[in-house]
């Protein structure tokens, strides 16, 4: 799977989750490597806290891991 598709299941908009993926791949490669995933999984859980999403904010704590919801929960609905 690929981590755009990954990243979907947040549940966030696809602004949010654009700016999300700008911030990750700062180079524009076109895909995350493995720091660049780890910073996408962080930026996701601050905006599922309501909180700004930059990269000024990446060691704010937050209460709770990124969440992200199975596909195929969702298709049997």
């Amino acid at each position: 799977m690929t981590a755009a598709k990954f990243l979907k299941k947040s549940g966030l908009s696809d602004v949010v989750l654009s700016r999300v993926w700008d911030l990750s791949d700062p180079n524009g490669k076109g895909f995350l490597d493995k720091p660049g995933f780890f910073v996408a999984l962080k930026l996701v859980s601050l905006a599922q806290a309501g909180q700004v999403i930059n990269m000024s904010n990446i060691y704010t704590e937050t209460a709770n891991p990124p969440k992200v919801v199975s596909t195929k929960f969702l298709n049997n609905t």
